[in-house]
């Protein structure tokens, strides 16, 4: 990867003497934000000023500050917590931590020890650590920096992003996070590790006493994980929080709580709570189905997931018969499918809508930026690409009517595409055969002038994490039962920019998607072998045989590019070069690899669109707005 290195004066060395030539915290003096969104938009503006006023330094010193702000950060990932803000399809992208190392990093922790925002002080400090690993100073610098800003918030003395506690004070959690981290590396002073350890376990207690769902989940899981609090403690708090859920009509939360509460029991190896905990889960997801009754493709999945649950716990541990009575239940909501096939598809003309969105993008919620990325592109089908060519035969004649080859890197023959007819019959195999190239210039405009911006303004303006999409991949039947962490670290890593981790993760997932979205409809994907055993369907299998349903699920245009992206030989085949290794570095970085990782959310989020307003409920109680 490239660094894009827009602004000059970020590859080049900001002394100390050039931040202690003046104020630099000047722009955030008497500013109460300790959120790097709100850090990097005054020293955005304070750039802009002293470029106008010609100060030199003082611009390069805000440039810097506001890159480093900037940063998307990522506190569950241990190795890389930050990461680009902006990746482009053509592999540029905005600053990284290790872009700084060297001399930069030591300034920043020079610099630390001067700055008095505690949230600037920890960013800086924290660069500086990553960079020389030594720097035993800078990493209390950054705890400590880390520790006064959720203490500040929760004392309410100053806010994180934008100001608004409701949906900023669980970001603490993250903060903290950060920091424990830290305090499990070599050279630590235990004392400000003990402060973080109180700041969380004060802010699960909060959570917990105010019913904030957001914050408690957050910080009982982060405290279940370092071993900071009374197990059985949590465990009370966690089943006490997911009955006051569920009596709420709240089956979603009481579900989270109860994973809480099964986890707690776990770690004390009370198997018989354990198994109680989980039942509940299976129960919540019951009660879903009860409640979405209408709806029998959101019944028949909740079902599934609550059968899937109840498969988890020991058989001496079930309600005897419960599987039996759920599995009938399934069978019933099945025969109503057929009626509400045409669930996922949206042939309205969705662009005025995407328009109003991406018009106000910044700004916009965090649900109606998902929302609007899931439809900001309309996906063309066979139809689209046969006219297309005819169009290219018309112009090209002679080009037309000649047999050519497609060829891989090595120069192996990989596909043929035959003559066009004389008769100016074009065929489906005929635009199976040519569309790749006119799919590749289409999918490099829409990463490039849609899907990239938008996920750039996104990540620029919300906290977007694995738990965000862990949330989404719950919620959508899409995923099958114990895929939602390969879905939520996949579609993380898209949003970060890293598409080698995102490819790997996410395009493996397709296929058993599709099965799994099929064997909800009542159909059987399996076969039998000739050695009498029975195995699950292949995806060209899938896109054949049941290609059908399929399309009426999703559409014919989004089942036609799955199957030119992921499995043509004559298109992409990306899902094969990936499994077989064939695939290069750079490939990963395709706008066709790209365009796939967004189609592979857009699937995802199609069953939660049409109930989006639940959605956003959901998404607003845990913080999301």
């Amino acid at each position: 990867m490239r660094e894009g290195n827009e602004d000059d004066q970020n590859s080049k060395l900001v002394t100390k003497d050039d931040f202690t030539s003046f104020d630099y915290e000047e722009p955030i003096t008497g500013f109460d934000s300790v959120g790097y969104f709100d850090l990097s938009e005054r020293y955005s503006k304070a750039r802009q000023i002293a470029e106008a006023a010609g100060d030199a330094v003082a611009a390069k010193v805000y440039a810097l500050l506001f890159t480093i702000c900037r940063f998307h950060f990522k506190p569950e990932d241990r190795g890389e917590p930050y990461g680009p803000m902006f990746v482009s399809g053509d592999g540029y992208r905005t600053a990284i931590p290790s872009d700084f190392k060297g001399d930069q990093a030591a300034i920043f922790g020079q610099v630390a020890e001067l700055t008095k925002n505690p949230a600037l002080r920890a960013r800086l400090a924290d660069i500086a650590s990553i960079n020389l690993p030594r720097d035993r100073q800078s990493k209390m610098n950054t705890i400590r920096g880390l520790n006064e800003s959720v203490r500040l918030v929760l004392d309410g003395k100053a806010s994180f992003d934008g100001g608004k506690p409701e949906n900023h004070v669980w970001l603490g959690v993250e903060y903290l996070q950060r920091a424990l981290v830290i305090g499990r590396m070599r050279g630590s002073d235990p004392e400000p590790v003990g402060e973080t350890k109180d700041l969380l376990v004060r802010m699960r207690q909060e959570g917990f006493a105010s019913k904030t769902s957001s914050i408690f989940g957050r910080a009982a899981k982060l405290d279940l994980y370092y071993g900071i609090s009374d197990v059985a403690g949590i465990a009370r708090e966690a089943a006490e929080f997911a009955i006051h859920d569920a009596n709420k009509g709240d089956q979603e939360g009481a579900r989270r709580n109860w994973l809480i509460a099964a986890q707690a029991h776990e770690i004390t190896r009370d198997g018989a709570a354990n198994a109680s905990c989980l039942n509940e889960v299976a129960e919540c997801h019951v009660r879903d189905a009860e409640a979405m009754a209408a709806s029998a493709m959101n019944a028949t999945g909740s079902l599934m997931r609550a059968i899937e649950q109840y498969r988890q716990v020991p058989r001496e541990h079930r309600p005897p018969g419960r599987i039996e009575q759920l599995q009938a239940k399934l069978v019933a909501k099945q025969a109503e499918l057929h009626d509400e096939m045409n669930t996922f598809e949206h042939s309205e003309d969705i662009t005025d809508h995407v328009n109003r969105v991406m018009d106000a993008y910044s700004g916009k919620p965090l649900a109606d930026c998902l929302y609007g990325l899931a439809l900001i592109e309309n996906i063309h089908g066979i139809e689209h690409y046969r006219a297309e060519i005819k169009a290219q035969s018309e112009e090209f004649v002679f080009a037309s009517v000649i047999d050519s080859t497609v060829h891989d890197d090595e120069g192996k023959v990989v596909a043929r595409i035959p003559a066009l007819s004389m008769t100016g019959e074009i065929t489906d195999d005929d635009v199976r055969a040519r569309c790749s190239q006119i799919m590749t210039f289409e999918h490099q405009a829409s990463v490039k002038g849609a899907i990239r911006p938008a996920i750039h303004v996104i990540n620029s303006e919300h906290a977007v994490g694995n738990d965000l999409f862990m949330l989404l991949a719950r919620l959508s039947f899409f995923v099958p039962p114990g895929h939602e962490a390969a879905y939520a670290v996949g579609l993380n890593r898209f949003f970060a920019g890293s598409n080698m981790e995102a490819c790997c993760l996410l395009v493996p997932q397709l296929e058993n998607s599709l099965r799994y979205v099929l064997k909800r409809i009542g159909l059987d994907v399996t076969k039998i072998t000739n050695s009498s055993t029975q195995e699950d369907v292949m995806l060209s299998i899938l896109l054949s045989k049941f290609r059908e349903p399929l399309e009426k699920l999703y559409g014919a245009n989004t089942i036609f590019q799955v199957e030119m992206i992921f499995q043509s030989r004559a298109g992409f085949n990306i899902r094969n070069s990936i499994a077989h290794g064939t695939t290069s570095d750079n490939d990963f970085w395709s706008f066709t690899h790209s365009y796939g990782c967004w189609l592979i959310y857009r699937m995802l989020m199609a069953p939660l669109i049409k109930n989006w307003e639940q959605v956003k409920l959901v998404l607003e109680k845990e913080g999301y707005v």
